[in-house]
């Protein structure tokens, strides 16, 4: 088993966010790429870093049930790209 990277899941994240945006401009099936690459990230992270694996299921969560509303959640990856140590 390999070591926790929060950088690994940082780019998994950072897929999600480019591919729901595709999604948005006529790829609709670039979201459910989109929601594999936030799983994976989640299950990067769950060991050593719960709290933002948790933060990162509700957002997957949020994109399973309203698809419309894509923008806020592509901010709210964002913000998540830009958390340092002390806020995970």
């Amino acid at each position: 088993m390999r070591s926790v990277c929060i950088h690994c899941a940082l780019k998994h994240v950072g897929k999600a966010i480019v591919l729901i945006s595709e999604s948005q401009l006529g790829y609709p099936e670039h979201l459910y790429i989109a929601l594999g690459n936030l799983s994976e990230a989640e299950d990067e992270i769950l060991q050593k870093y719960p709290y933002l694996a948790e933060k990162i299921r509700n957002i997957r969560l949020q994109i399973e049930e309203d698809v419309s509303n894509g923008e806020k959640l592509i901010e709210i990856l964002y913000d998540l790209m830009e958390l340092d140590e002390e806020e995970i």
